[in-house]
């Protein structure tokens, strides 16, 4: 996937190589040349063709829009096209709100009773305690909210917390919220208005909110962690997937309190269960490549795709079966075969990386936002891995190994050995 190239020349230059100057002029332009590129991509979701009067004049009135606001004047006066829905906000969209909990007594009753004060309220709360050993399922069903369990070591994992929630889900929205992170009281609103909103937002696949991370006992917010998590959902892709950067991929994470539709989320059989980290990027670039799901493909039962073929649930959980004839998880063979010989048949993988099939048209492709809203994150994990710096080499390590291809069983020990039992 966006596979960049680069080419150098050089004929005879003045002493001391010409090639330097080009070099640096190519390092200063393609960065430049994306960024001008992605604004265009977010303002035009539409995607048509750069040089339509219709791109231009969104693209003015975005600036004009953002000016405004700085000033404190609404943009809404600026170059206003009477075509566009941007007011058409689906207010009977319903949202589900699913927390993964595992052994989270001590903060899932602040979070419950915080998400009690959202106004408008969601459709429901589910929290998914996995195989908790504590009080959390009690706590979270003394609020009100719908506790989904699960038996033995099985059920524990995020990814299978967070999709055994969405199975349970009825909104048409889905926001995954840790346990130890509240969310602005309009989330719900925030929710609707990137993903429910017409034409505009009909590509839009995945959203997240900008996370500061902060110790309330002490006082203590991590600045640069906070603001290094907003520039990492922007340079991380640009680098790595200009292709994708340009047309709408970004890189979001757990504690951004990621939302979507829960067609999409079914599109793509949800989270990959056999990833103990680094779930969230990967359902980013899965939905990204996926595109929206097609209206078409909405049915009556409901499958959670967990690998090459799709798993039915029960009659009740009634899922939308996706369409994809691979959600571009990892599949995992198991044992080796009876009778394999290494010598004679090679290395045997037991996981192998599936793409996502069929990848929808590059300028189709699903497009991920940053909300410019702020959700407040508990730090307690950045504290145990010993603060800033080493908080931030770790989280450059796993993401590097899992940008690299390195394979849930690689992941697995990176994880156990950085993080404590916290999922």
């Amino acid at each position: 996937d966006d596979a960049s190239g680069g080419g150098g020349g050089g004929g005879g230059g003045s002493p001391g190589g010409g090639a330097a100057p080009f070099l640096l002029f190519v390092a200063m332009a393609l960065p430049t040349t994306a960024a001008t590129c992605a604004l265009w991509a977010d303002a035009n979701p539409a995607i048509e063709p750069p040089w339509s009067p219709t791109v231009l004049r969104r693209a003015l009135r975005s600036t004009m829009n953002a000016f405004s606001s700085l000033s404190g004047v609404s943009g809404r006066s600026f170059w206003k096209n009477p075509n566009d829905d941007v007011d058409r906000v689906d207010a009977t969209a319903t949202v589900s709100v699913v927390v993964p909990a595992l052994n989270e007594e001590a903060v899932i009753g602040s979070t419950l009773k915080h998400l009690a004060s959202l106004d408008p309220q969601p459709l429901e709360v589910i929290v998914a305690v996995g195989d908790s050993s504590d009080g959390t399922a009690s706590i979270a069903e003394s609020l009100g909210a719908v506790v989904v369990k699960a038996t033995g070591a099985v059920g524990r994992g995020r990814s299978r917390q967070m999709n055994a929630g969405a199975l349970r889900a009825k909104g048409d929205v889905l926001i995954f919220l840790h346990a130890d992170t509240q969310l602005p009281t309009d989330a719900v609103n925030v929710a609707r208005r990137q993903l429910c909103a017409g034409k505009r937002t009909e590509r839009t696949v995945l959203g997240g909110f900008v996370s500061l991370i902060t110790v309330p006992d002490r006082d203590k917010t991590y600045w640069f962690l906070s603001t290094h998590n907003v520039a990492k959902t922007f340079y991380t892709v640009a680098a790595f997937r200009p292709k994708s950067f340009i047309l709408g991929l970004r890189c979001l994470f757990g504690d951004q309190a990621m939302f979507c539709r829960r067609r999409d989320f079914e599109y793509v059989g949800g989270f990959d269960e056999n990833l103990p980290i680094m779930e969230d990027a990967d359902l980013c670039v899965r939905m990204h490549t996926a595109g929206p799901c097609p209206l078409s493909s909405i049915g009556e039962d409901r499958t959670m795709n967990r690998g090459g073929g799709s798993t039915t649930m029960s009659a009740s959980s009634g899922f939308t079966p996706p369409r994809l004839r691979s959600p571009g998880k990892w599949i995992d063979n198991g044992a080796p075969p009876k009778g394999h010989d290494e010598a004679r048949d090679g290395a045997f993988e037991r996981f192998v990386k599936r793409e996502v099939e069929p990848a929808v048209d590059w300028f189709a492709r699903g497009r991920v936002v940053l909300v410019n809203r702020v959700v407040t994150t508990s730090g307690r994990r950045i504290e145990d891995l010993g603060g800033n710096l080493k908080a931030t080499f770790v989280h450059f390590l796993v993401g590097f190994s899992w940008y690299l291809g390195a394979s849930p069983e690689r992941m697995v020990e990176i994880y156990n050995k950085y993080y404590s039992d916290v999922r």
